[in-house]
């Protein structure tokens, strides 16, 4: 009933009390759609979300003219995306985030706030480390989202009445946030 009408607190809440909460593979479901439909789903929706064809965009974007900017301006902007981000920038973001539903990781960003300087310290180190490396030599918590289907409204039966949200690693999305920023930033200079 809380998922029915868009009630994602109460929902977790409820989850929580069942003790499914994070607990993913083994949750108990109608298995109104196989894993299968919603993935063939979720690429249609995704397709059709655009105006444009993925090729045309490319082609779009292969054709606009550079900006009039030298060269040296270039370089110092590109190195905004290739610095590390400092312990500061990691912790402000983190003291930023809302406390949203965990992750495969069942990490609550709260659980980071609230911790000692040590595990802060590790968590900035390790959020570092995740800058620095591809994604591929990351440990297997920190790159794996789950993909959740949650209804909005209407016929439980239509898979058009459901939408996907992926509940990421917590160092995952502290990393995506600051990458966010900086590209923000980045792209609000040229």
């Amino acid at each position: 009933e809380a998922a029915d009408f868009g009630k994602l607190g109460r929902m977790y809440e409820i989850l929580k009390q069942l003790q499914l909460r994070g607990n993913y593979n083994n949750c108990q479901t109608d298995n109104l759609f196989s894993e299968e439909e919603f993935k063939r789903h979720l690429v249609e929706i995704t397709k059709n979300r655009y105006d444009n064809s993925p090729e045309e965009i490319i082609n779009f974007l292969l054709n606009i003219e550079p900006p009039n900017v030298d060269i040296t301006t270039i370089e110092s902007l590109n190195n905004m995306l290739t610095e590390e981000p400092s312990t500061e920038e990691i912790i402000r973001t983190i003291r930023s985030m809302p406390d949203k539903a965990p992750g495969l990781d069942d990490i609550r960003i709260r659980d980071i706030k609230e911790a000692d300087r040590d595990i802060l310290n590790q968590t900035c180190e390790r959020v570092k480390y995740m800058f620095n490396n591809r994604a591929s030599e990351w440990s297997e918590d920190e790159r794996i989202g789950a993909i959740i289907p949650l209804f909005k409204k209407g016929d439980q039966q239509n898979i058009n009445n459901y939408r996907s949200i992926c509940l990421l690693p917590k160092l995952s999305r502290i990393l995506g946030i600051i990458l966010a920023t900086s590209i923000r930033k980045w792209a609000e200079q040229i």
